[in-house]
């Protein structure tokens, strides 16, 4: 039988792992059995299962190119030109790098459960910018970060983060996966799924499995899925009302609101249409929806190229939009039209290039990288 006393040390666990990432580190002086508490592996997991995807992650190019990370909070933002002009803080994501601030310099390799795998020119960094905490990866690591897109993502089954390399537009290029846990890589050969999703600058991760484009013997496009645990290759069906032959613009995979989500920019006569699609049940076809087509009567390469990151609970949609890659900014649509755009940049003295939803997590990257321990 539980005592009093132990039942209220559940209580006060089961309420601290409720709280921000910064609310904690303040109750870390409380005591020095908080403090302990706070700083445990379980605790921290504990803290990440009750978590929402909900900051955002700013990525802005002041006038000079320089660039500067923000964070903000998606739940408490009330306009979208507050999410991008009135940014909570600034994140040091690192800023440990003289000289190579410029935004050419900078690529995120990929993100999960509020990590970030960021190069900076040749360095690559796993930073935590709820806790601000980063460290830079062994520069022996260096050759497994090119010619690739790349996704982050947590393998339960062996408590370890993975990197995964799949190759662009070449069939016969093996599938890579470094271990962050053991440094060690390893290639899979066989899977014949190189990536063809114009719009991702990292794979999606959903479900423990990464997923993107790929062209099938019929030249359309078909769903991949990589299972970061058991590493195996699967597949996902696609609505048939979808635009599959591959003669698109740009297609991409997100997720939103927790689902599968993909998006087509292509032409239809005279007209450059935006679809984007959610897989409301996992796996099953006939529960893929469209949320919106936008339509342009612009020429597709003179329309903004437009990236599904968020959407609010009351149907609106927060996009990352492109139109001369180094300027994106943050927009809004309704959903309840069914049909909007055209899309617009804002230009502004400090313009906004990306962002990324991500979860607050008191996860330390030293804790992920036994290897340099």
């Amino acid at each position: 039988m539980e005592t009093p006393m132990h039942i209220q040390e559940e209580i006060i666990m089961d309420m601290l792992s409720r709280l921000p990432v910064k609310s904690l580190f303040r109750f870390k002086c409380v005591s020095n059995s908080w403090k302990a508490l706070i700083c445990e592996p379980s605790f921290k997991k504990q803290h990440l299962n009750h978590a929402k995807n909900d900051k955002l992650l700013v990525l802005r190019i002041a006038k000079d190119s320089n660039v500067f990370f923000y964070c903000s909070s998606l739940l408490t933002t009330t306009t979208p030109h507050q999410i991008v002009r009135d940014v909570q803080e600034s994140v040091c994501v690192p800023q440990c790098v003289p000289g190579y601030y410029h935004i050419n310099n900078y690529h995120l390799y990929g993100s999960c459960n509020g990590l970030f795998l960021i190069g900076i020119k040749q360095k690559r960094f796993l930073c935590n910018p709820s806790t601000r905490e980063s460290i830079l990866l062994p520069s022996h690591w260096d050759k497994f970060f090119h010619g690739y897109i790349h996704g982050m993502g947590y393998d339960p089954t062996s408590d370890d983060y993975k990197v995964v390399h799949i190759p662009e537009e070449d069939e016969k290029a093996p599938t890579e996966i470094l271990s962050l846990k053991t440094g060690s890589w390893r290639k899979i050969y066989g899977g014949d799924c190189s990536l063809q999703s114009g719009n991702m600058e990292c794979l999606t991760l959903l479900r423990g499995s990464f997923h993107w484009f790929t062209y099938s013997v019929d030249s359309m496009f078909s769903l991949i899925s990589f299972n970061i645990s058991n590493e195996v290759f699967g597949g996902l069906p696609l609505s048939k009302e979808m635009p599959l032959l591959c003669d698109t613009i740009e297609q991409g995979v997100t997720v939103l609101g927790g689902m599968l989500s993909v998006n087509f920019l292509y032409e239809e006569e005279d007209t450059t249409i935006f679809d984007l699609w959610v897989m409301k049940e996992y796996g099953m076809e006939e529960s893929w929806t469209k949320l919106f087509t936008m339509r342009d009567s612009r020429d597709a390469y003179e329309v903004l190229p437009v990236v599904p990151k968020y959407i609010f609970a009351d149907g609106e949609l927060l996009f990352c939009s492109d139109r001369r890659i180094v300027l994106k900014t943050f927009k809004v649509s309704d959903k309840r039209s069914n049909l909007v755009g055209p899309l617009t940049t804002d230009e502004d003295t400090d313009t906004t290039r990306d962002g990324f939803v991500y979860t607050e997590t008191l996860i330390s990257p030293k804790d992920c990288v036994i290897a340099l321990n």
